[in-house]
């Protein structure tokens, strides 16, 4: 997974996560500050998983 990658899903994933944050911590900035720490894990953690490779068959 590349930068771009991990671009493209903060970008399709973050209206819809902030929003059920929101609800659950009815502020804002906290339900901000936590969006933006899951991806800064996800992506630490990314970096140390084995790649996955995809493989079709014909």
């Amino acid at each position: 997974m590349d930068i771009k990658d991990v671009e493209d899903l903060y970008l399709s994933c973050k209206s819809d996560l902030l929003g059920y944050l929101l609800r659950i911590l009815h502020n804002k900035q906290d339900a901000e500050d936590l969006l933006h720490e899951c991806f800064i894990r996800f992506i630490r953690a990314s970096l140390t998983c084995p790649k996955i490779v995809f493989g079709f068959t014909f």
